[in-house]
Formats: structure tokens, C-alpha cells, sequence
């Protein structure tokens, strides 16, 4: 009985390691893109420059992985 409760648990933790690690490549593209709606033309990307809230809005997103 424990040699079948042991081969039931090798089988459930080598089964999904030995399935993630195949050679597939990924069907799916490469890039990663992220289409962002703003409400006007970004007037400046320059940090120094900025003084509207569409650019503080921007550069925020922009500096927010930055600085965590």
C-alpha cells in the first residue's frame, strides 16, 4: 500500500515538472505591447519641462517601476 501512495506521489510531482520544462516554443508573439488612451498629444516627455497634467499623468506611468 505505501509503495502505491509513493508512485502515486512521484507521479504527481514529476509529472508537471517534466511538463513544463519541453522544448515547446511558445505559439503566441514575442512582443509586448500595451496600447494606452490619453486625452490629449503629450506636449512634453522632458521631466524638467512638464507643467500640465497629461505629462505628469504619462511620466508617472512612465518612472512608476522605477522608483518601487
Amino acid at each position: 500500500m505505501k509503495k502505491r501512495i509513493l508512485s502515486v506521489i512521484a507521479l504527481a510531482t514529476l509529472g508537471p515538472l517534466l511538463a513544463a520544462c519541453s522544448n515547446e516554443k511558445n505559439q503566441g508573439s514575442d512582443k509586448q505591447v500595451l496600447n494606452w488612451s490619453i486625452q490629449a498629444e503629450l506636449p512634453t516627455a522632458d521631466q524638467s519641462l512638464a507643467s500640465d497634467a497629461v505629462s505628469f499623468s504619462i511620466l508617472n506611468n512612465i518612472g512608476e517601476g522605477l522608483y518601487r
